[in-house]
């Protein structure tokens, strides 16, 4: 089953679109309001593939499902997937795995993420201002 994570046409999907803050605290939210009502991790991944429009989202998406219907952890199929998830929120993942929080572990890297477009908006907005 792995081999469809492997599959080339989400290879070359890989390699020409990206991820934004912006759509990793959607996918963070999605999930954290998924999981809060009840809904199973796997359902609430199948879920915002249903809904998601980005091709290089929903491949790393399909990737991080195929791994967890195989039997990892979600914060082992994040650490198979290094280009989209970095250290820290496979950490905080792994905590809530751990507490059995993963709901407020969601909401924490959404608002984080969410601070951080922020940020970046107010810096772009502040350089770009003229003097």
């Amino acid at each position: 089953m792995s081999n469809q994570a492997t599959n080339p046409e989400i290879q070359e999907v890989r390699f020409w679109h990206t991820i934004t803050s912006k759509e990793k605290a959607l996918f963070y939210e999605h999930l954290a309001n998924m999981v809060d009502g009840g809904v199973p991790v796997i359902a609430s991944l199948r879920s915002f593939l249903d809904k998601n429009k980005n091709p290089k989202l929903e491949a790393e998406i399909m990737s991080l499902l195929i791994f967890v219907e195989s039997g990892d952890s979600f914060s082992i199929a994040m650490k198979k997937l290094p280009s989209v998830f970095d250290r820290r929120e496979i950490a905080i993942i792994e905590a809530g795995e751990q507490s059995g929080t993963m709901q407020r572990s969601f909401e924490s890297l959404a608002a984080e993420l969410r601070n951080t477009e922020e940020l970046k908006a107010k810096v772009k907005w502040a350089l770009t201002y003229p003097l």
